[in-house]
C-alpha cells in the first residue's frame, strides 16, 4: 500500500463526486437492528440503481419500479464470493426489503426494492408521522394550512442566509442592516426535526427529545442580533442559532438529557438546556471518554 499516491481534491472536483445514499432509518430504527451492515450497504446500492430504472422506464403494469442487479454484478462490485451474495440477498428478502421475480428464457431476475420507510410497524407507530403532521413552533400555530402543504420529502434546506451572516462566528453588518432579509422558520423547524431524528424515536424517547426540540425552536425565533447568557457569558443569539441548526444532533440532546439526570438541583431547566446544548459540541466526547474510563478502571 505504500506505493499508492492519490491526488488532493480541488474545489471543482468536489462538485463531481458521486455518492451512494444510505437511508438513515436502517441504522436508527430498532426494526433493522439485526440487519447486517453489508446487507444495508447492498440495499443502498440497489436504491442507487433507480437511476437506471428511470432512464430505461423499468416500471411494471402496477406502477412499481424494479431494477436489475445480477449476482455476477454484485460479486464484482463488492469483490465477494457467490455464497456471500446469496446470504445477503436472502437477508434482504427475510426483511422483505426486496422481492425477486424470475423471468426465465435466460433473462435476468427482476428485483423490486421495497421502501424501507413504509414498513407496517413504522406506519402504525403513532410516533412515526410525517414532518408536516408534527408541531413546528409557537409562531406557526396559526399556519396549520401552510404546514399541511409542506412537502414531507423535501430535505433540501436552504442555510445560505444564516451561514452567510455568521460565517466564522462573525456578523456581516451589511446583511444585518438589510431588513428585507428574513429567516424561514418553517425550513429550520423541519431541519431540526431531521437532525434530532424525531421521526424515528419511540414514544418514551420522543416525549423527552421533543421538549428539547421546542426549546431549540424558541431560540430560533429570537432576534439573532440579541445576546443570550451561556454560562453567564453574553453570546450572540445568532451564533447559538447557527450551532443549533448545523451541529446539534440527537446524540448531543441525549447527552444533555443524561447530564440533567445526574444533576441534583437544576433551578432553571430552560437556561440549563440552552447552555448545555451550546456547549455539548465541545464537551460530549470528553464526557463519554471519562465515563468509559471510569467504568473500566475505577470500578
Amino acid at each position: 500500500m505504500d506505493n499508492l499516491d492519490f491526488e488532493y481534491y480541488t474545489p471543482l472536483e468536489i462538485e463531481k463526486i458521486s455518492f451512494i445514499q444510505m437511508p438513515k432509518i436502517l441504522f436508527s430504527n430498532p426494526i433493522f437492528k439485526k440487519l447486517s451492515t453489508d446487507a444495508k450497504v447492498l440495499y443502498s446500492f440497489m436504491q442507487d440503481r433507480f437511476r437506471l430504472s428511470k432512464k430505461n422506464n423499468w416500471i411494471d403494469d402496477h406502477n412499481r419500479v424494479y431494477i436489475y442487479f445480477t449476482h455476477e454484478e454484485i460479486r464484482e462490485v463488492f469483490d465477494i464470493g457467490k455464497d456471500k451474495v446469496i446470504k445477503l440477498m436472502k437477508e434482504l428478502e427475510e426483511y422483505n426489503l426486496i422481492e425477486r421475480k424470475k423471468q426465465g428464457m435466460g433473462k435476468p431476475t427482476i428485483i423490486y426494492v421495497k421502501n424501507c420507510h413504509s414498513h407496517k410497524k413504522i406506519a402504525e407507530n403513532p410516533w412515526y408521522t410525517k414532518r408536516s403532521e408534527k408541531p413546528t413552533s409557537r409562531s406557526l400555530k396559526n399556519r396549520s394550512q401552510e404546514v399541511g402543504k409542506t412537502d414531507p420529502n423535501n430535505n433540501n434546506i436552504n442555510n445560505t442566509y444564516i451561514n452567510n451572516i455568521y460565517n466564522n462566528q462573525s456578523i456581516n453588518q451589511n446583511i444585518l442592516d438589510n431588513k428585507e432579509e428574513t429567516i424561514d422558520k418553517m425550513d429550520y423547524t423541519i431541519k431540526l426535526q431531521e437532525n434530532l431524528e424525531l421521526n424515528n424515536l419511540d414514544e418514551e424517547e420522543y416525549k423527552s427529545v421533543y421538549q428539547v426540540y421546542k426549546i431549540m425552536c424558541d431560540v430560533l425565533e429570537m432576534d439573532f442580533r440579541e445576546k443570550i447568557l451561556i454560562n453567564n457569558t453574553p453570546v450572540s443569539i445568532g451564533l447559538v442559532q447557527k450551532r443549533f441548526l448545523n451541529e446539534i444532533t440527537l446524540d448531543h440532546v441525549q447527552y444533555v438529557l443524561d447530564c440533567i439526570k445526574e444533576q441534583e438541583d437544576v433551578r432553571n431547566i430552560r437556561k440549563y438546556l440552552i447552555s448545555s446544548l451550546y456547549n455539548s459540541v465541545g464537551t460530549m466526547d470528553m464526557y463519554y471518554e471519562n465515563k468509559v474510563f471510569n467504568d473500566l478502571y475505577l470500578k
